[in-house]
């Protein structure tokens, strides 16, 4: 079997030999990792660590390039410039917001970008995502990010919160269309995609979970119909306590949680109670055992998500977001090499 079967099998609880792996590093974390793995020979295949995924994403519509908007910032096509200076990108992101593209909660005058546009995928050469035989997934920004970008992220809040107004609503609404018009031009050999937006605090959501059933939810159920309606498997990326919503998210068609933060969330509860319906991908300490512990730490870990949350299928071993810049390498090391070495599923 090549990864993406595994993949496909393990969502689907079938049992595989090990467990598959995929990893999420800010930049520094993977230059280091190249370095050390090349220094030592022991680049995989694929030039680097051997992940199962193969991530892609959409780009701009025909004609589009994007602006300019000053020294290493760019305007997007939703009209928000961020900061593409090089040290912000250096904790994982993709850059900082640096102007939203509203400043007051109205969509007077605006123009909302249209999501089947043709041309988003005209990038991508189906012979070079597929030659590894690695899963290909499509990363979408999902409509609450798109909110908060267009708005800034506390204002973005506020006009959540402002049950008068129904500007937060309407921008959720042509969010979600904007999406499920990405999703209808995606090529056919994606195999799934991942849905990306935090909701989560340390404890909590960042909304009452009934703002998140009434505005968020029924959206999110037509993208995640969209993209299984195309043949595409729904994973979907939140940082936080999501707890309170796990079953909620069963309910409407995510296959595969991600990054399940174990300093947050009981993720074992979690697998007992919901791992018939769901898959997990993530779960070593991004806060904790990665940046902090030994590397025996790291090794007791890794056994113990392959033992529990492994157990019967439906894990995906990984860390628990991008792995920070800060962490001790000699951790990182570690997780990678007993990755690459096979960690077999009970």
């Amino acid at each position: 079997m090549n990864k993406r079967e595994i993949i496909k099998k393990t969502i689907a609880h079938e049992p595989t030999e090990y467990v598959p792996y995929s990893f999420d590093m800010t930049s520094k974390i993977s230059e280091a990792v190249y370095k050390w793995l090349s220094d030592s020979g022991r680049l995989a295949e694929d030039g680097f660590i051997g992940d199962y995924f193969q991530f892609v994403g959409a780009g701009n519509p025909a004609g589009y390039a994007g602006e300019n908007a000053g020294e290493n910032r760019y305007k997007d096509e939703f009209g928000c410039v961020w900061n593409h200076d090089p040290k912000t990108r250096e904790i994982g992101d993709c850059g900082n917001l640096y102007k939203p593209a509203l400043d007051a909660p109205s969509l007077d005058g605006y123009v909302f970008p249209v999501g089947a546009a043709p041309g988003r995928f005209d990038h991508l050469d189906e012979r070079l995502v597929t030659v590894g035989g690695k899963y290909v997934v499509l990363g979408v920004t999902g409509i609450f990010d798109i909110g908060w970008h267009l708005r800034g992220f506390e204002n973005f809040l506020g006009d959540l919160a402002d049950s008068e107004n129904t500007f937060a609503e309407e921008v959720l609404e042509l969010g979600a269309e904007y999406v499920c018009g990405v999703l209808s031009s995606a090529p056919p050999y994606i195999d799934g995609v991942r849905f990306g937006e935090d909701w989560g605090l340390q404890k909590g959501l960042m909304m009452a979970p009934s703002l998140w059933r009434k505005l968020l939810k029924p959206r999110l159920k037509r993208m995640y119909e969209a993209a299984s309606g195309k043949g595409f498997d729904v994973l979907v990326h939140t940082c936080g306590d999501i707890s309170e919503i796990i079953p909620d998210l069963a309910e409407i068609g995510v296959q595969v949680v991600n990054p399940m933060q174990p300093e947050v969330m009981d993720i074992h509860k979690i697998k007992r109670e919901y791992g018939k319906y769901l898959s997990f991908y993530g779960g070593m300490g991004c806060q904790s055992t990665i940046p902090f512990g030994t590397v025996q730490n790291v090794a007791d870990e890794v056994a113990d998500r392959v033992k529990t949350i492994g157990k019967g299928g439906g894990y995906i071993l990984g860390p628990a977001g991008a792995i920070p810049r800060d962490a001790k390498l000699e951790n990182v090391f570690k997780l990678v090499e007993l990755c690459m070495d096979g960690q077999k599923q009970f």
